[in-house]
């Protein structure tokens, strides 16, 4: 069954220097579920610890006016902004507002039930196996932005703990000592309207061993993780055998999001 834009939203999530400004804001959120169950439109009042930076995300599709970013971001000099697909933003003068064409993030979604990967080779990732990161980059291949960004997400969800509002692990392929896959499991949980988000992010493998079904084992066995529950899946852009092993695991675009620089002083 195909799924409209109007399906999908991903929840706002912002970070604001004061949360009595950030409770100003009225958030728009849509449960992801599949089309003709329960997809809700539920508002909800949203505030952050103060100090935690100046990004946000925006989920409706009307406009966002960010003259609002300047009381809530203070005393920042910007503030990173991603959007749905269209959505313009209003509030300040245009030469202030810039969309980053190259950044543009895909959303994917997967319908049905996966079959559920026994394999013991796969395995949660704990602080013990963080030396077996450098082996999964350490690949002529492996791109300096993949090193770094990918191995520093690895490692903080792995010494991470759980919370009653995010959980977060990361799933690998070890074989004889060897990490060869790994991908990023998250759930963020929204309990004032009983949602649930669950992200499936940055999948690798090293590649010298991609094309042996390594990666989609590790993803199948994510998936089923949530046999009954609807799971996304985002693409930034930067790894294009990470999109081919999305759409070879079932999961289907469903939107766009673009990312914007705002400059909130001047």
């Amino acid at each position: 069954m195909p799924y409209q834009q109007e399906d999908v939203y991903i929840a706002f999530c912002g970070s604001f220097h004061s949360e009595e400004m950030g409770k100003k804001l009225k958030v728009e959120l849509v449960r992801a579920e599949h089309v003709g169950t329960d997809a809700t439109l539920f508002r909800e009042i949203a505030g952050r610890p103060s100090g935690s930076g100046a990004w946000f995300s925006w989920a409706s599709a009307g406009p966002l006016d960010v003259s609002i970013l300047r009381q809530m971001a203070e005393p920042e000099t910007r503030a990173l902004v991603f959007a749905l697909e269209g959505v313009p933003l209003v509030g300040l003068p245009e030469e202030r507002i810039r969309r980053r064409e190259e950044e543009r993030c895909t959303i994917f979604l997967r319908e049905g039930l996966p079959a559920p990967s026994a394999d013991p080779r796969i395995v949660r990732l704990e602080e013990r196996h963080i030396p077996l990161l450098d082996g999964l980059f350490d690949h002529p291949e492996v791109t300096e932005y993949q090193r770094e960004v990918y191995r520093s997400a690895y490692e903080n969800v792995i010494r991470a703990e759980d919370t009653e509002e995010f959980k977060g692990a990361v799933y690998g392929f070890v074989s004889v000592g060897c990490l060869l896959s790994a991908l990023q499991v998250s759930t963020e949980v929204y309990p004032s309207i009983r949602f649930r988000r669950n992200r499936l992010i940055n999948p690798f493998t090293r590649p010298d061993r991609r094309g042996q079904g390594l990666g989609k084992a590790v993803m199948s066995h994510a998936l089923g993780l949530f046999p009954r529950e609807t799971v996304t899946y985002e693409y930034d852009g930067e790894n294009e055998t990470a999109l081919r092993l999305a759409g070879a695991c079932g999961f289907r675009p469903v939107l766009n999001v673009d990312l914007y620089e705002v400059e909130l002083q001047g």
